[in-house]
C-alpha cells in the first residue's frame, strides 16, 4: 500500500516562501557589497547621517589655511558642515582693496561675504557685535578672529588686522552700534542692528 505524500500546511508553505525570499535578497545584496581592499580586508558598513554631511557637489573649495591656521580642525569642520561649506554664498574675485557693509542683530540672518583671492575662496561670516567691548567677532572659513576692533580703536586689547593669506587681510573701518535706520519706532531687542564697515586690504 503506497503512502500518500504529506500535505504542506499553509503555515509551513508560508515559511518556505519567506526563506526563499530572504535567500534571493541576500544574493542580490551581495553584489553591492564593497570590494576587498589591497590587504584582503573588506570595508565594514558605517552609519552616516546624511543631514550633517554635505553632498559632494555642494562642497565649496575654501582656502584651507586662514591666518596661518588650517581649517582641518574638527570643530571648524563641523561649523562648515552645518553651513554646507557656504555653497550658497556668492564669491567675488578681487585683486585690490574692497569695502563692504555687514550687519548683525536679532533680526538679521547670517551675514556672509565671499571673496576669491588668488584662486582661493574666503567666506567672511559676521557672528556678533558687542557694544560694551566696542568690537565684533567673525569667522573666516570657520577660523575665529576673536575680538576684532576698528583700526583706529584706542582699545588696549583686540586685533585691528586679521590676515587671510599673508598678503591680504581684513580691517574694520567703523562700527555703528544699535542703529534703527529711519524708523521712528524701534524695538531695542528686535529692530536695532549693528552696522559694520569692513575692508579687505592688500598689505
Amino acid at each position: 500500500m503506497k503512502k500518500r505524500p504529506k500535505k504542506v500546511l499553509p503555515s509551513t508553505f508560508a515559511k518556505i516562501l519567506f526563506l526563499v525570499a530572504i535567500s534571493i535578497l541576500f544574493v542580490s545584496g551581495a553584489e553591492n557589497l564593497p570590494s576587498s581592499s589591497a590587504d584582503g580586508s573588506t570595508f565594514p558598513p558605517t552609519e552616516i547621517d546624511a543631514q550633517t554631511l554635505p553632498l559632494e557637489n555642494d562642497v565649496v573649495e575654501l582656502a584651507t589655511i586662514v591666518n596661518s591656521i588650517p581649517i582641518e580642525d574638527s570643530y571648524i569642520q563641523e561649523y562648515l558642515k552645518q553651513r554646507r561649506f557656504f555653497n550658497e554664498t556668492s564669491f567675488s574675485p578681487i585683486n585690490e582693496d574692497v569695502s563692504t557693509i555687514m550687519e548683525s542683530g536679532n533680526s538679521v540672518a547670517e551675514n556672509v561675504r565671499g571673496y576669491i583671492i588668488k584662486g582661493e575662496k574666503y567666506a567672511i561670516h559676521l557672528i556678533i557685535c558687542d557694544e560694551e567691548a566696542r568690537a565684533c567677532y567673525f569667522r573666516i572659513n570657520g577660523v575665529p578672529t576673536g575680538k576684532f576692533v576698528p583700526k583706529d580703536s584706542k582699545s588696549k586689547d583686540g586685533i585691528r588686522f586679521f590676515e587671510l593669506d599673508g598678503e591680504f587681510g581684513i580691517e574694520i573701518e567703523s562700527i555703528k552700534f544699535n542703529d534703527c535706520g529711519d524708523r521712528h519706532f524701534c524695538d531695542i531687542y528686535w529692530d536695532e542692528e549693528n552696522i559694520v564697515n569692513i575692508s579687505v586690504v592688500k598689505r
